[in-house]
């Protein structure tokens, strides 16, 4: 933020000078000057620029740039007390913060991401994700289904017709359950090398992928199984057609 000083020091600006007549027996400031200037020449052809780098004398300008954080800068701020602050900023992930260093050219793009939708956190918020394809192909016309669970044994699943559509599954997790802190996934490319993990870095989800050839670390994989054989028996005592398995 930089400050631009106009007024004069060796006398106080007065508000009420706008409009009056220069008196060159009083000694009027250079601010008086203006203002007589601009009053005496409303109407007629006259450079308001000109005359503003004619009269006004710069004294001094500042440059402050705030790239820290701080306890008493946010308490000064938001006009709370120095205890709250240190709460505050011990509470929040600073994903958001941007500070500017040199001239501004353009307005920043506005993020909201960390505000718009629920933050997941603790131990719990680490989640474990794999797709599962099926033979027969649904009635939607879908042939994958990607999950979701947690060490909770906490699942959601979301139907999808082809493997790269993965990315679609992972937007519509964030948007009804929340924002995992951790993900874990193997090394496919439509979960490392696509819109998912351009999703994963918007969000700042730390991804982390299993070794190659070892389904056994992703525990999505033992998960998975249990829902297929639950779904498989509840589909089979209820005599549910085959191309129905999505929306079981």
């Amino acid at each position: 933020m930089s400050y631009l000083e106009l007024s004069c020091h060796d006398s106080p600006w007065d508000p009420m000078a706008f409009g009056k007549a220069p008196d060159d027996r009083r000694g009027d400031t250079p601010q008086r000057n203006i203002c007589s200037h601009v009053n005496h020449a409303w109407g007629e052809p006259f450079d308001l620029y000109q005359s503003l780098v004619a009269s006004v004398n710069i004294s001094s300008v500042s440059h402050n740039s705030q790239t820290t954080l701080t306890p008493e800068y946010l308490a000064d701020k938001w006009g709370i007390s120095l205890e709250s602050a240190k709460r505050t900023i011990t509470s929040t992930s600073h994903h958001s913060i941007r500070t500017t260093i040199g001239p501004t050219s353009k307005r920043f793009r506005t993020r909201a991401h960390q505000s718009r939708y629920r933050q997941l956190g603790g131990y719990l918020s680490t989640f474990a994700s794999d797709a599962f394809s099926s033979k027969v192909k649904s009635l939607r016309g879908n042939n994958y289904i990607q999950f979701f669970c947690n060490r909770a044994n906490f699942v959601r699943s979301y139907p999808i017709k082809l493997k790269s559509h993965a990315y679609h599954s992972l937007d519509r997790f964030i948007h009804e359950v929340g924002v995992p802190t951790e993900l874990l996934t193997d090394g496919a490319k439509e979960l490392t090398q696509s819109e998912w993990s351009k999703i994963c870095q918007r969000h700042h989800i730390y991804q982390v992928c299993t070794e190659p050839r070892s389904p056994w670390q992703n525990h999505a994989e033992l998960i998975g199984g249990i829902i297929k054989r639950k779904v498989r028996h509840r589909m089979k005592s209820t005599l549910t057609q085959i191309r129905l398995w999505d929306y079981c």
